[in-house]
């Protein structure tokens, strides 16, 4: 708008020169013209100002899009960065699980290795137990070695066995009277052994 009132002016003062020299007013005329060429000299300088506000423009327009492909990129970039750290969360995550998972195997393991261990000791046990028990050695372990009660074991069970044979006998009519005589005095008298002094 200013530039275009100048240029105005500058047309204004030309003619009013012409006019003036067709009427011999030379003073005029110069008086005109130096009006022009002022006129002139500002819409050069109105010019300079606009080119250099044109340049500034630019450069702020060229800034402006530098600066949002930055803040695009580091949008990028932060999205990016997000998604790896999430992703480094999630796989810290997983091996710290892993990891307690693995302890408890590594517990549970060594859990049946000691039941393991212990169940062939008592295998082992077992076995020398009934080894010994074969070769009777469990059995002589066991007792304190007196001969006397086993002779007295051993005579109850001869007892029994007399008993319940004179039992049977009795119960088949065979029975001996001189045999349960004997048998309830503690003793067994020989065949035809008389009976008295005589």
């Amino acid at each position: 708008m200013q530039k275009r009132n100048l240029e105005d002016n500058v047309e204004k003062h030309n003619e009013q020169a012409r006019e003036a020299v067709e009427q011999d007013r030379e003073d005029l005329a110069r008086k005109a013209l130096e009006k022009k060429k002022s006129k002139m000299s500002q819409i050069e300088e109105l010019d300079g100002q606009i080119q250099e506000l044109q340049n500034t423009q630019d450069q702020l327009v060229e800034k402006k899009n530098k600066l949002q492909s930055r803040i695009e990129e580091f949008k990028t970039k932060k999205e990016t960065m997000k998604a790896r750290y999430e992703a480094a969360e999630a796989s810290n995550r997983v091996t710290e699980a892993m990891s307690g998972v693995g302890d408890e195997m590594n517990d549970v393991g060594r859990a049946i290795d000691r039941a393991e261990e212990r169940t062939e000791e008592m295998e082992a046990r077992s076995e020398a137990m009934d080894e010994l028990q074969a070769t009777g050695t469990f059995d002589d372990a066991l007792s304190d070695g007196d001969e006397i009660d086993q002779e007295l074991q051993q005579g109850r069970a001869d007892r029994e066995v007399e008993t319940e044979l004179d039992t049977l006998k009795s119960e088949m009519g065979k029975a001996d009277p001189d045999a349960r005589v004997g048998h309830r005095h503690g003793r067994r008298r020989p065949l035809g052994a008389r009976r008295g002094g005589g």
